[in-house]
């Protein structure tokens, strides 16, 4: 390794610990890659074919989004992906069916808007774009843009979830099993309070599943922990796919290898990180009640960034110790 190909690692952030989301399925390392038991992207990738109601389970940072990314990014053959961020939202917004509802329109129609600018900027449907600005083709965003004309003024909930119904309708018309993807719960239910989270699962999840479309959800593992939650979990929800800490130091070299290959190809983690430096990067990792990955990622970026500034040619494994991250 020379000091060149550290600085190229830098400048490109191939440690950065919240990548750019169209950075995570290159990155992405399979399940049975890392010592799983089952092939969890297959079973995601049926379900979502089938239209069935799936929770993602596993702490923060563990390859929840990672996962629907791949999966899902490049396209999925005869699946239509519906993002919806709920996180920017208030709680009064999240525990509403209604305004739920409201929401996962203006998800869909926001996202019938960016699929008809891109295909009018590119008539090549093969072209890739990020999970999110999904193409649709120019019948299918029109459609929908057209429903969505249609739905004016005050509505009751009944007839929100009517409207709501038909436009996930028209996506099954045109082909494809509409996915409406919950990616972001660990951002908006608070972990001191379990509240929102709790009506979430007992009050909106119970309209949401009575829709015509498949249902992705993210949880945080605490929320199986918690017996209110996971009742309710149990009720509106069909299978549970659970991602696990990285049991072995080489399931770690692999994610870590996976970044070094996409942002230096050719190189491997020998070359970076000096023996006793992984090692230390490992006993970071497995030495955590938490197994914080995005937080063992962030202290390798650090050491890189002072391996670069002392002009080293790899990482020592007092960078690593050193760093307060």
């Amino acid at each position: 390794m020379t000091l060149e190909t550290l600085e190229k690692l830098r400048s490109s952030h191939a440690f950065d610990h919240a990548p750019r989301r169209q950075d995570l399925a290159a990155y992405y390392v399979t399940s049975v890659d890392l010592g799983a038991k089952r092939d969890l992207e297959s079973r995601l990738e049926d379900g979502a074919r089938n239209g069935q109601r799936l929770m993602i389970v596993g702490p923060s940072g563990c390859g929840k989004t990672s996962l629907i990314e791949y999966v899902f990014n490049p396209r999925l053959e005869g699946v239509l992906p519906i993002p919806v961020r709920l996180s920017p939202e208030p709680d009064a917004v999240v525990v509403d069916p209604q305004r739920v509802a409201q929401h996962v329109i203006h998800s869909l129609g926001d996202q019938a808007r960016r699929a008809a600018r891109s295909t009018h900027r590119s008539t090549d449907r093969s072209t890739t774009l990020a999970l999110g600005a999904s193409w649709m083709g120019v019948g299918l965003s029109g459609e929908i843009t057209r429903q969505l004309a249609t739905v004016t003024g005050p509505q009751t909930a009944a007839a929100t979830f009517e409207a709501l119904e038909s436009l996930l309708q028209v996506v099954h018309h045109d082909g494809y099993m509409p996915v409406l993807l919950f990616d972001d719960t660990d951002r908006w239910f608070n972990r001191e309070n379990l509240g929102p989270a709790r009506e979430f699962f007992e009050k909106v999840m119970p309209e949401i599943r009575e829709l015509p479309c498949g249902v992705v959800v993210t949880a945080h593992d605490i929320y199986v922990e918690d017996a209110q939650i996971l009742a309710h979990l149990k009720t509106c929800l069909e299978d549970r796919i659970d991602i696990s800490r990285l049991g072995q130091p080489e399931n770690l070299a692999a994610v870590l290898q996976s970044r070094i290959s996409y942002h230096a190809p050719g190189n491997k983690i020998v070359d970076v990180l000096e023996t006793d430096a992984f090692d230390a990067v490992w006993q970071r990792y497995s030495g955590q009640d938490t197994h914080d990955l995005r937080g063992v990622i962030r202290a390798l970026h650090v050491a890189l960034t002072e391996a670069c500034d002392d002009r080293l040619e790899r990482i020592p494994a007092g960078l690593i110790n050193s760093s307060d991250w």
